[in-house]
């Protein structure tokens, strides 16, 4: 509906898969599926904790998304940014302790140790860990100039949720089956 992706056309009748619906945003489709799939909570305080987290990992990357997309795409400017800004960008989203990324990691790496269980909400994965995994993949794949891979390394329970989603079988099969990386994305065009 908005002419952008991603989108999914839900049949509201069924729950499957059809045209009559057709539903923007990505996090209300990961939360749909979430609950087909049953990695979102029933009980409402925890869903409550897994939005939060989603949230604030999408408040996280709002920064690092815009040093990406550039200036023209996001109508603040109508010059692009050099690859020098854009180093400096990064470098204040990894090193900014009130706003940038230590802020969010050091949040996530303390719910982690509070949770106690290496999930960020409850014993097992919900969206909150898959929805985690797209930002701190992202960011500690060495394919955004400026921001280094070795960033999860002072969020020692953020990098092993981040393995311990990687190692479940079903996001093996989809990495396998969907390999691109992400610098192949124009995220300008």
């Amino acid at each position: 509906p908005l002419g952008v992706l991603p989108r999914r056309e839900i049949d509201p009748a069924d729950g499957t898969a059809g045209a009559k619906l057709t539903v923007p945003e990505s996090i209300a489709i990961l939360r749909y599926f979430g609950r087909q799939g049953g990695l979102y909570p029933d009980d409402a305080v925890m869903a409550l904790q897994v939005d939060s987290i989603i949230n604030t990992l999408k408040d996280a990357a709002k920064a690092i998304e815009t040093s990406v997309q550039g200036p023209v795409k996001n109508l603040l400017s109508d010059e692009s940014w050099s690859k020098e800004e854009v180093a400096k960008i990064r470098e204040r989203i990894v090193t900014n302790k009130d706003s940038g990324l230590p802020l969010y990691l050091g949040y996530l790496n303390k719910l982690l140790e509070e949770n106690g269980t290496g999930w960020m909400v409850g014993d097992s994965v919900t969206i909150a860990d898959l929805y985690a995994l797209r930002l701190t993949s992202w960011i500690s794949s060495g394919l955004l100039d400026g921001i280094p891979p070795t960033v999860l390394d002072d969020y020692p329970l953020v990098k092993a949720n981040l393995e311990r989603v990687e190692s479940i079988p079903q996001v093996q099969e989809f990495r396998k089956n969907h390999p691109k990386p992400y610098n192949t994305f124009n995220f300008a065009a």
